[in-house]
C-alpha cells in the first residue's frame, strides 16, 4: 500500500512540473500583442524594453550564402503582417540595422536607421506547436 502510495505521489509531482513547464513554454512574449506595441519611430531601446529581451543582430546570423535567420524556425507560417517598405538598403548588412525575436508562435524583426529608430517591422505567426513538439524544439536548442 505505502509503495503504490509513493509511486502516486511520485505521478502527481510529475505532472505538476510537466503542468508548470507547458504553461511557462505558453507564457510566449513574441506574439501579436507585442509586434501591435512596436511603433515606427521607436528606438531599439524602447522595443527592447517592449519585448522584454534584447533582440539578436540579424546580421549576426547571416553565411556566405547570404541572409539566413534563425530568428524563423523552419515551420508552417500562418500569417505575416509588414508596415514598412522592406525594401533592400545598400546599409542592410551593417550590424545593427536589422534585429529579431522569435517565441515558439511567431517572430518580430525590425530594422532601424542610423539614429536607431524603427522604420519597417514585420511578425510572422507560425502554426501553433503542441507539447510534445515544443519539448522537441526546447530540446534541441532551437528556441
Amino acid at each position: 500500500m505505502k509503495r503504490k502510495l509513493a509511486w502516486m505521489a511520485v505521478l502527481v509531482v510529475f505532472m505538476l512540473i510537466a503542468l508548470a513547464w507547458y504553461c511557462l513554454l505558453n507564457d510566449d512574449r513574441i506574439n501579436q500583442d507585442t509586434y501591435d506595441r512596436i511603433r515606427l519611430g521607436m528606438t531599439i531601446d524602447e522595443v527592447q524594453k517592449t519585448v522584454g529581451t534584447k533582440g539578436s543582430d540579424q546580421f549576426d546570423q547571416q553565411d556566405d550564402n547570404g541572409f539566413r535567420s534563425r530568428i524563423v524556425p523552419t515551420r508552417e507560417m500562418t500569417d505575416m503582417q509588414i508596415e514598412g517598405d522592406w525594401v533592400h538598403k545598400p546599409d542592410d548588412n551593417e550590424s545593427g540595422k536589422r534585429f529579431g525575436w522569435g517565441g515558439l508562435n511567431g517572430a518580430v524583426m525590425i530594422r532601424v536607421d542610423q539614429e536607431g529608430r524603427v522604420t519597417d517591422r514585420m511578425f510572422i505567426k507560425l502554426k501553433p506547436l503542441g507539447l510534445l513538439d515544443q519539448l522537441r524544439w526546447i530540446a534541441a536548442g532551437i528556441m
